[in-house]
C-alpha cells in the first residue's frame, strides 16, 4: 500500500515539476543565502564598534525628528528604516547592530531577487549575490546608508525589470526614472539622472501622441514618485553638493601640500582660492585650472584604488578579496569569469546564429539604469572624492551590469539540466572558497577593545539621571547623546555658533554632563579660545567648584589618560553612584 502511495505521489508530482521547478530552485537558493548571510555576520557585535557622526547621526535624526521632517538630501528612507527597526528594538546601542546586520543580509537577497526578475539564470544571480555578500566593502563599509541604498536600488529595479523587454521607449524610461528616483531618497546621487530620464520619457510620450497608452501602471509610478516628493521634497539639493565640494576641495588641497591645519573642519579656507564660492559654475569660471587639478587628483586616486595591484591577504584555503572595497584584480577577475562562462558561450552562439542584434538591443534596454548609475556616481567621485561609500555604489551598479550581461542565456534554458548543473557547481564552489569565513575575515579584531561609546553610554545610563527634564551635555560631538537617553540634548553646535564663552554657557544653560579627556581636552568646544582651554583645565582640576562630580572611566589603548565624565551634582540621586 505504501509503495502504491509513493507511486501515486510521483505520478502527481511529475507533470508539475516543469512548472514549479524554477520556484523550488529559487526558494532553495534564497534560503541558502539567508543562512549563509546570517552565519557570515553572526560575530558582528564582537568585532565592530559603534561609530559616531554619520551613522549615529542618522539614528539620532530617525528617533528625534518626525518622519515628515527628514531632510530629503540626507536619506529619509534610511532614517525611516531606523524608525521602523526601533519598533522592534528601541535601544539605540542594539539598534545600531540590528540595522548593520539586516541591511547586510537583505542586500544580497535583493540582488538575487531583482536579477531573477530580469530572467537572469539562477546560477549567475546567486554568484553575483555571493560576490556582494563576501566582498570586503560589504562588511566594513561606513556609513552603512550605502548598503541600504543597494537594497532599495535593486528592489526598485526588480519591480520594473520584468516589463522592460518590450513596449515603447517612453515606458521603459519612465520605469527606470521611478526606480532611480526611489533610490535617491536613500542617497541623492541618482536624483538628477532620474529627473532626466523622466523628462525624456514624457517628451517621447507627447511627441508620439501616445496619450491613450497612459494606464494604471503609469499612474502608480507617477503617484508614488510625487508622494515622496510631497512628503520630503527634492532629494537633489545644490547646497549640499556645494558644501561637500568645498569640504573635500580643502582636504585635497591639504593632500597636495598646502599648509592647512585640520582640513576636514576648515571648509571656510576655500575663500582663499576663490573670490566667489556661491556656486560651482562660478568657481569653475574663475579658476578652471585649479578645479582641473582637483579632478585630476581624484581621478588618480580612483585609478590607484581600483586598478593598481593590492597586497593579497592570504587565508587558509585560498587568497581572498583584498584590501580595497572590491578586491584584488586577479582574484576578482577569475571569480567574475567563473560566473560568466555560460553567458560568454551564449553571446558566441548569438553571434553565430545571427541573433546578436536582438540580444544586444535587449541588453541595452535592461542595463540602462546600471550605466546611468555608474556614470552619475563616477561624476560625483571625480567632483568630490573617491570614498569607500561611493565605490560601493559603483560595485552595486557593476553587479547589475554583470548579471544582465552574462546571465540571460537564451540558448541554455533556466530550468534545463545544464543550468541546474551550473547552478549547483557555483554553489559548491562558493561553499568551498568561503568555508569558515565570516565578517571577522575583514574585521579581525576590535579597533577599540574597551568599546568607548558603549562603555560611556552604559555608565551614564547607570547613573539613573532624571528623565523628565532635558539634560544639556557638552563634549559629545558626533551624537554620543543618542545612546545616553532621550532626555539628553547636545550643546556643542550651539556653543560653536554663538559668541558665548564656555564658563557663561555652563552657568546659564545649565549644563548637566560634560565629557572630557584629561589632561589635554581635545573636544572642539575646548579649543575655541585660550579662555575655553583654561576653563576645561579648571573643570578637570576642581569639578566641585563648578558644581560637578567627576568620574574617571578606564584609559583607552590609544589615549594618554582616562576619559572623564563630569555630572552636575544636583542631578545625582542618592544611590545613583556607580563605579565605572
Amino acid at each position: 500500500m505504501r509503495a502504491l502511495d509513493l507511486k501515486s505521489f510521483v505520478a502527481w508530482l511529475k507533470p508539475r515539476l516543469p512548472r514549479r521547478g524554477p520556484w523550488l530552485l529559487d526558494l532553495v537558493l534564497l534560503v541558502g543565502l539567508v543562512l549563509w548571510a546570517w552565519r557570515f555576520f553572526a560575530p558582528l557585535e564582537q568585532v565592530v564598534n559603534i561609530e559616531l557622526f554619520d551613522e549615529t547621526g542618522d539614528i539620532w535624526a530617525a528617533l528625534r525628528y518626525p518622519v515628515w521632517a527628514y531632510p530629503p538630501e540626507y536619506g529619509p528612507l534610511y532614517r525611516l528604516w531606523y524608525r521602523l527597526l526601533a519598533l522592534v528594538q528601541p535601544d539605540p546601542l542594539r539598534l545600531y547592530y540590528l540595522s548593520y546586520r539586516w541591511a547586510a543580509i537583505l542586500a544580497p537577497l535583493a540582488v538575487y531577487w531583482s536579477l531573477r526578475r530580469a530572467r537572469v539564470t539562477p546560477g549567475t544571480a546567486f554568484w553575483a549575490a555571493a560576490l556582494l555578500l563576501v566582498s570586503q566593502g560589504h562588511s566594513r563599509l561606513w556609513p552603512r546608508v550605502s548598503v541600504f541604498w543597494l537594497v532599495v536600488y535593486f528592489a526598485a529595479l526588480g519591480v520594473v525589470w520584468p516589463h522592460q523587454a518590450r513596449g515603447p521607449w517612453w515606458r521603459v524610461l519612465l520605469r527606470y526614472a521611478w526606480a532611480l528616483w526611489v533610490a535617491a531618497y536613500v542617497r541623492p546621487e541618482t536624483a538628477l539622472v532620474a529627473m532626466a530620464l523622466a523628462g525624456l520619457a514624457l517628451l517621447l510620450w507627447t511627441w508620439r501622441w501616445q496619450f491613450a497608452a497612459w494606464g494604471r501602471e503609469q499612474w502608480a509610478l507617477l503617484g508614488s514618485g510625487l508622494f515622496l516628493l510631497l512628503l520630503w521634497g527634492n532629494p537633489y539639493q545644490p547646497d549640499r553638493l556645494l558644501l561637500a565640494f568645498k569640504q573635500h576641495f580643502v582636504v585635497v588641497r591639504a593632500a597636495l601640500g598646502d599648509p592647512i591645519d585640520n582640513p576636514w573642519f576648515a571648509t571656510d579656507k576655500i575663500g582663499e582660492y576663490f573670490t566667489r564660492t556661491d556656486s560651482l559654475p562660478a568657481m569653475f569660471l574663475e579658476r578652471p585650472a585649479l578645479l582641473g587639478q582637483h579632478i585630476g587628483y581624484n581621478a588618480a586616486r580612483l585609478n590607484e584604488i581600483l586598478f593598481t595591484k593590492v597586497q593579497v591577504v592570504s587565508l587558509p584555503g585560498h587568497p581572498v578579496l583584498a584590501t580595497n572595497h572590491i578586491g584584488a584584480r586577479q582574484e576578482l577577475a577569475l571569480l567574475l569569469m567563473l560566473g560568466a562562462l555560460p553567458g560568454v558561450y551564449d553571446w558566441l552562439r548569438a553571434f553565430g546564429s545571427g541573433q546578436w542584434r536582438s540580444k544586444l538591443a535587449l541588453w541595452f534596454r535592461l542595463t540602462l539604469p546600471a550605466w546611468a548609475t555608474l556614470l552619475s556616481i563616477a561624476a560625483g567621485i571625480l567632483l568630490i572624492m573617491p570614498h569607500g561609500h561611493y565605490l560601493y555604489l559603483l560595485w552595486g551598479a557593476f553587479l547589475a551590469l554583470y548579471g544582465l550581461t552574462f546571465g540571460r542565456c537564451v540558448h541554455v534554458p533556466e530550468t534545463g539540466r545544464a543550468s541546474l548543473v551550473f547552478t549547483l557547481a557555483l554553489v559548491g564552489v562558493a561553499a568551498f572558497l568561503w568555508r569558515g569565513h565570516n565578517v571577522q575575515t575583514w574585521v579581525p579584531r576590535l579597533q577599540d577593545p574597551n568599546r568607548t561609546v558603549e562603555q560611556v553610554a552604559r555608565f551614564v545610563r547607570a547613573l539613573n539621571l532624571p528623565a523628565q527634564e532635558p539634560i544639556y551635555v557638552l563634549g559629545v560631538e558626533g551624537q554620543w547623546e543618542v545612546y545616553f537617553g532621550p532626555q539628553f540634548v547636545s550643546l556643542d553646535k550651539t556653543y560653536r555658533r554663538q559668541p558665548t564663552d564656555l564658563a557663561t554657557l555652563i552657568r546659564q544653560k545649565p549644563v548637566g554632563l560634560i565629557l572630557l579627556t584629561a589632561p589635554t581636552p581635545d573636544q572642539l568646544f575646548c579649543q575655541t579660545s585660550p579662555q575655553a582651554r583654561q576653563v576645561c583645565q579648571d573643570l578637570l582640576q576642581r569639578p566641585e567648584a563648578w558644581g560637578f562630580r567627576a568620574f574617571s572611566l578606564p584609559a583607552q589603548p590609544d589615549a594618554p589618560s582616562a576619559l572623564r565624565v563630569l555630572v552636575r551634582a544636583n542631578l545625582l540621586q542618592p544611590g545613583s553612584f556607580v563605579s565605572p
